[in-house]
C-alpha cells in the first residue's frame, strides 16, 4: 500500500498543489494536523484535502479543535476523523492521536494505547500530531522536544508519522522496525 503523509499544511496553497501530484500516486492519504492557521478557513481547507479524492484519515494539531476537524470531515465521505481511534483495513491499523505536541508527557495518549492495544495487527500505523522524544524527528536547535510517551509505544509500529515541530520536515529515522517521519506541507510517499 502506499501512502501520502503530510503535516503542517497550514492552508499554504503551493504545498497543497505538490499534494495533488503526489495523491495521485497514493493509495490513502495520512493528515498529521495542522493542516489550518488556528481555524482560520477550516471548512474550506478540509474540502480541499476531501478534493484529492483518496480515503484520508486526519488527526487536528495544535491549531485546531478536536470537535471541528471532527465536524468537518463528517460532511465528506472519504475523510476519516482518527483521533483517539483505530482504523483497520487490509491488515494494517491506523491509529490516531491528535493535538499537542507541548508535553513531554501525554497520559490521554498512554491511556488511549493501553485501551486500544488489542487492535495491533501485522502491520501497524501511528499518526500523531506531537513527535516521538529523543528521535531524529524532534530535533529543535540541537535539543529533543518530543514526548516520552509517544516514544514509549513506539515500538509497537511499522510506520509512526507526525509533525509540528517544523524544523523536523522531511526528516526520518529508522528504530529497529519503525520508521518514524515528519512528512512536511509537502508530504511524502511511503510504501507500507
Amino acid at each position: 500500500m502506499r501512502i501520502l503523509a503530510f503535516t503542517d499544511l497550514h492552508d499554504h496553497m503551493p504545498f497543497f498543489i505538490k499534494l495533488k501530484k503526489k495523491a495521485e500516486q497514493a493509495d490513502i492519504i495520512i493528515c498529521a494536523g495542522d493542516m489550518t492557521i488556528f481555524e482560520r478557513g477550516i471548512a474550506k481547507v478540509i474540502a480541499k484535502i476531501a478534493s484529492l479524492g483518496k480515503e484520508t484519515y486526519i488527526i487536528h494539531g495544535n491549531h485546531e479543535e478536536a470537535v471541528n476537524v471532527r465536524n468537518e470531515c463528517a460532511k465528506h465521505k472519504n475523510l476519516h476523523f482518527c483521533h483517539k481511534r483505530v482504523f483497520r483495513m487490509n491488515g494494517i491499523s491506523i491509529f490516531g492521536y491528535g493535538g499537542g505536541g507541548f508535553s513531554y508527557v501525554d497520559r490521554g495518549f498512554e491511556q488511549f494505547m493501553e485501551s486500544f492495544k488489542y487492535a495491533l495487527q501485522k502491520k501497524n500505523i501511528l499518526v500523531t500530531h506531537a513527535p516521538a522524544y529523543g528521535t531524529g524527528v524532534d530535533m529543535v536547535m540541537g535539543e529533543h522536544a518530543g514526548n516520552r510517551s509517544i516514544r514509549k509505544y513506539v515500538k509497537c509500529f511499522n510506520l509512526a508519522v507526525s509533525g509540528h515541530l517544523h524544523e523536523a520536515n522531511g526528516r526520518k529515522q529508522v528504530i529497529g522496525k519503525t520508521l518514524l517521519i515528519n512528512p512536511g506541507p509537502e508530504g511524502r510517499l511511503i510504501e507500507v
